[in-house]
């Protein structure tokens, strides 16, 4: 059975970002997805995990944020939430990769 994505890319950092008002954010949630795939690409993983697990930190973070966060308080959830959605994503690249 394969996973349907919900949201494709663009849309998906639509609804992140731009549909809460997080503007200040995206900078530092790009630093933070650089510097995470930067480590991932030294442990050698592939490419195509490394941006699988980034989407997976993205969704995460979205559609947590989305369903338990008032409009108001995205911006503030979204920089909390998005190490976290990061660390979902690690312990998913770790354990596909068999590392």
């Amino acid at each position: 059975m394969s996973r349907k994505r919900l949201l494709n890319r663009p849309r998906l950092l639509q609804r992140l970002l731009g549909q809460v008002g997080v503007h200040g954010v995206d900078s530092g949630l790009e630093a933070m997805k650089d510097a995470k795939r930067r480590e991932w690409r030294q442990r050698g993983y592939p490419e195509k995990l490394i941006n699988m697990a980034v989407t997976l930190a993205d969704e995460w973070t979205a559609s947590l944020t989305e369903a338990f966060t008032p409009p108001e308080l995205r911006e503030t959830m979204t920089r909390h939430l998005y190490p976290k959605g990061l660390e979902t994503a690690e312990r998913w690249i770790t354990k596909l990769a068999g590392s």
